[in-house]
């Protein structure tokens, strides 16, 4: 596993542009890092902002990120809130792109790496109209979202508990019914990613690996990760790679 950026308070979010530049924050440290595809790093997205737990590039091809509020990144960096926080709420944690083009994010109500008593968190849709619904989620620390290859199953990671767990998906919140999908060895389950295969690979957090699960919720493989704590991931397709994120960095697994 090849290390290509060091010196993160910690990583997470990473995502990869329709231009296959690679973008990872740095959720304690503050903003976002740009790589290209030999693993060169470029010039920041953003140098300030932090508590980015999250990140997508919309159906405009527009990156979105989390933290107090969900918004998108202009090329110079302006930032466009698109939602605000919900009453309640604490911060925008993980988020994904709906396979209907919209935003999916998991929204805190409590401050889990600060200590004190969890409550639960709340998912919450932002349609291509900008219009936002919500539902309460039945844990504390939403994590990872992702969905099955066809767009008809929705997954997210519960880090508190450490299990991923699933729904059907149809687009809507109130559809939304979730059951337990699979549980982590490690304990923690933080960002995730879905292959084409309907493979889930699954950030294991202080385990230090990356959990591979079948389509069923199996786990089939686990793979080391050279840091203590595993973040987050995502697969770099003109390299043919999963991106892994960590305490400290970013590294790349070769997939072949």
């Amino acid at each position: 596993m090849e290390r290509i950026g060091s010196g993160f308070a910690l990583a997470e979010a990473p995502v990869v542009t329709s231009d296959e530049v690679l973008l990872v924050s740095d959720v304690l440290g503050g903003g976002v890092r740009r790589f290209d595809r030999d693993g060169g790093e470029l010039t920041p997205l953003l140098d300030r902002r932090r508590g980015i737990g999250g990140m997508a590039i919309d159906s405009g091809g527009s990156v979105v990120v989390s933290g107090r509020d969900l918004s998108t990144v202009g090329d110079d960096g302006e930032l466009l809130t698109i939602a605000e926080m919900l009453h309640g709420g604490t911060g925008y944690n993980d988020l994904a792109r709906t396979p209907e083009g919209s935003i999916l994010a998991g929204m805190l109500t409590c401050h889990p790496m600060s200590g004190g008593d969890l409550t639960p968190g709340v998912l919450m849709l932002v349609d291509g109209d900008g219009d936002v619904s919500s539902t309460p989620l039945p844990f504390p620390w939403p994590n990872g979202i992702g969905f099955s290859p066809n767009g008809d199953e929705l997954l997210i990671a519960d880090f508190d508990a450490g299990v991923v767990h699933h729904s059907a998906w149809d687009g809507r919140l109130e559809s939304v019914e979730l059951r337990p999908w699979a549980a982590s060895p490690t304990g923690d389950t933080d960002g995730l990613a879905v292959a084409d295969d309907g493979f889930v690979w699954i950030a294991g957090g202080a385990g230090g690996v990356v959990l591979v699960c079948d389509p069923g919720g199996a786990i089939v493989q686990q793979v080391a990760v050279p840091d203590d704590f595993v973040s987050s991931c995502c697969f770099w397709p003109a390299t043919n790679q999963l991106v892994v994120t960590t305490g400290t960095g970013v590294f790349l697994h070769d997939l072949d």
